[in-house]
């Protein structure tokens, strides 16, 4: 597979950052996934609107264009002739004096790479048992609202649930909330009312999260983000996880506790992989 490094395309094995590069000393870094089919970006706007916001806040600079990396998209999908694809865009702070002071940084460096799309069935969606993460998520911690390179916290709860035979973890805030999985935001339905925790209860403020309120709304289901405790998830009529790899992911099972199935799980995954065929048409 080939790669862009700082604008230059290159082999993956060709593709190296300094040892001293922020990113990989301290998470010094920001990301973004997205969806590529029939070789354009889905959504791509949203996402670039997200890396810009957080990079704002945390005093990055983004040393390329929205339209710089379409260009790059184009490149990477006629290189590796790849036109379904998950795209990843890696923004490093880039490298510097030794030491937490970002003083000195003047030149990030960024990656962004092509890897094979998730095979996407519809009719029902994929069945993920959850395991609740003896890891506490802290929602007055600003950087949980940005994709940040930091997510040591979501490789130990990814960890843990697969170790216990799980396929992966939610978090729980200190109030005693639930926000959202290692990869992914949460959802669970109320009769026809669908429902996800607000932003400030700590959650990412996924694309695809965004782009389910959309299509909920627009196809006469009620929604509502207001928080709920763990234990009030375990009764809900049916919950699903939202990413932009699969889109849909309906829970099944919350550590012993089964999930009901509600159809509209299945119902709000067509009207997303609508959407994701439409717009990339």
């Amino acid at each position: 597979m080939r790669v862009i490094l700082n604008g230059k395309l290159l082999e993956e094995a060709e593709a190296m950052i300094p040892v001293f590069d922020r990113s990989f000393c301290y998470g010094d870094g920001l990301f973004e996934t997205f969806q590529v089919r029939n070789g354009r970006a889905f959504r791509l706007a949203a996402h670039m609107e997200r890396l810009r916001t957080s990079a704002k806040t945390l005093h990055f600079m983004v040393p390329f264009s929205d339209s710089d990396v379409e260009d790059y998209l184009d490149a990477l999908i006629s290189e590796n002739d790849l036109s379904d694809a998950m795209a990843r865009i890696h923004l490093s702070r880039g490298t510097g004096p030794r030491g937490y002071s970002p003083k000195g940084s003047k030149h990030p460096a960024f990656v962004v790479s092509l890897h094979p799309a998730p095979d996407i069935k519809l009719g029902r969606p994929p069945a993920w048992r959850m395991k609740t993460s003896q890891h506490r998520w802290n929602s007055d911690d600003p950087l949980v609202r940005h994709k940040t390179a930091s997510r040591l916290i979501n490789v130990l709860a990814k960890a843990e649930a697969e170790e216990a035979g799980y396929d992966d973890a939610f978090f729980v805030n200190q109030h005693g909330d639930i926000v959202e999985a290692t990869c992914a935001n949460v959802f669970w339905l109320e009769g026809n009312l669908v429902c996800t925790p607000p932003l400030s209860s700590g959650v990412l403020p996924g694309i695809t999260r965004r782009t389910v309120l959309e299509l909920a709304a627009k196809n006469g289901l009620g929604v509502e983000e207001k928080n709920l405790p763990r234990d009030r998830l375990m009764v809900a009529d049916g919950a699903f996880l939202s990413l932009s790899s699969f889109g849909i992911i309906e829970i099944s099972r919350i550590d012993q506790t089964i999930l009901p199935v509600h159809e509209l799980t299945a119902r709000i995954q067509r009207l997303w992989h609508a959407a994701l065929l439409t717009e990339t048409a």
